[in-house]
């Protein structure tokens, strides 16, 4: 299977997977290892899946307290994520793709914003891992789990996997959970999406048990959907300020159910 060029954009369930470097320590250049590879994809210079799977994988399971390691490694894996030709397989990347996001978070703390690295042609660049690893969360990780569900193949991560490793230490990435909720948000409004007002409350209980710091604001955006779904099931031919009084008391009530 072959690459398409890099696009800049779990649960740890798979434990059996088995990095193929030999080494057990995480190399001081591990890095500039990745950054290689992800600009020789995106010269089109690496073309064959395996290589760029064994390293990003190697470095998840090796580098897990690296920040920019596992951004690197998430970026790697969204160029892996295309070249997916069945459901289980997709699958299975984006498991490995959301650890390596939710590891860049963990090991975040005490980070430095940046990493220099050497590019191709032999020129520093400063790679500033937290933001690559938030996008490759949004572009690749929450879109992949539309996809699944429209697929009717839900990944654990909407289905209330009790291994769920939350993505937001919420020290920093108070932002990461609030593109997230935004993000199901604007599924909220999309038709296509079969089913989707389960989906996002499958999505939001699986959060709020696996990040308890973000209690409060997934607890709002599950009463907001709550409270949505009443106004549009009960089909009230109300006023519009009507309707958002309707949605505010309900989020109030769950909410404060909520944080018992």
């Amino acid at each position: 299977m072959k690459l398409k060029p890099l696009l800049v954009y779990t649960c740890f369930i798979l434990t059996t997977l088995i990095p193929s470097h030999a080494e057990d320590i995480c190399p001081a250049d591990a890095e500039q290892q990745l950054y290689t590879m992800a600009q020789k994809i995106e010269a089109g210079q690496q073309s064959e899946i395996d290589p760029v799977l064994n390293l990003a994988r190697w470095a998840i399971e090796t580098c897990p307290d690296r920040a920019h390691a596992q951004a690197l490694a998430a970026l790697l894996m969204s160029s892996v994520l295309q070249t997916a030709t069945d459901t289980k397989t997709f699958s299975n990347y984006l498991t490995l793709t959301y650890r390596a996001v939710a590891q860049n978070d963990i090991a975040w703390k005490g980070s430095p914003p940046s990493i220099a690295l050497t590019t191709l042609d032999g020129s520093n660049h400063d790679f500033y891992g937290y933001n690559y690893a938030s996008r490759t969360y949004q572009d690749s990780v929450l879109k992949g789990l539309v996809r699944l569900w429209q697929n009717e193949a839900p990944h654990p991560l909407v289905l209330g996997a009790e291994e769920i490793a939350c993505p937001f230490t919420l020290a920093k990435s108070s932002k990461r959970l609030d593109d997230e909720l935004v993000f199901w948000r604007k599924v909220a409004g999309a038709r296509e999406v079969r089913d989707r007002h389960t989906l996002i409350r499958s999505r939001l209980k699986t959060l709020h048990k696996a990040c308890p710091a973000g209690k409060l604001e997934i607890s709002w955006a599950l009463a907001n959907s709550y409270g949505n779904d009443l106004i549009r099931l009960t089909d009230w031919k109300t006023k519009n300020h009507r309707n958002e009084h309707v949605r505010h008391r309900y989020r109030r009530i769950y909410c404060a159910r909520s944080a018992r």
